[in-house]
């Protein structure tokens, strides 16, 4: 008896290797990886009501294929409705996204989170958090709320909730 196994077929062996990645996709351990996704969403949703608010077709504009994320970006500074520092620090949530979602990233760093504490402009009293590798969760929620909170100023300002 040959106790060898059956040579799998190229369709197995492309099954087998597709199921494995979703397997370890599902299964990552950065608890990170998921907010930072989250709030790109979060973000996203922002950026499209301030361009409905602002624009007399800006529900059209949206509607368009392929209308990315760093396009609304670019819509939204164009405005001028909200600050440079703010729309800085979403192009670098972007970048990020782009990586974990794409597979260039396969965590978040403290690297990371510096890197879009870098746009914000913080109170001169307080200045930028340090974030050290054992606190990139706490830093990356002070950061993503000093990005959120003019975001949604903006937001309900356009949409003349005030």
């Amino acid at each position: 008896m040959d106790d060898q196994p059956e040579a799998k077929t190229p369709l197995q062996e492309a099954v087998a290797r597709e199921t494995e990645a979703l397997r370890v996709a599902l299964s990552a351990q950065d608890e990170l990886v998921f907010p930072v996704l989250k709030f790109h969403l979060l973000t996203e949703q922002l950026l499209e009501r301030i361009i409905t608010a602002k624009l007399p077709n800006g529900a059209r504009l949206l509607k368009m294929g392929r209308f990315l994320y760093v396009n609304k970006l670019l819509v939204v500074d164009a405005l001028g409705v909200v600050d440079r520092s703010v729309i800085g620090a979403l192009e670098q949530v972007n970048e990020l996204r782009n990586g974990l979602a794409h597979k260039a990233h396969d965590h978040v760093t403290r690297a990371d989170i510096e890197a879009i504490a870098s746009h914000i402009t913080w109170p001169l009293e307080v200045g930028s958090p340090p974030v050290s590798e054992h606190l990139v969760s706490l830093g990356m929620w002070i950061v993503f709320s000093q990005v959120y909170s003019p975001l949604m100023a903006a937001t309900l300002e356009a949409e003349g909730i005030s």
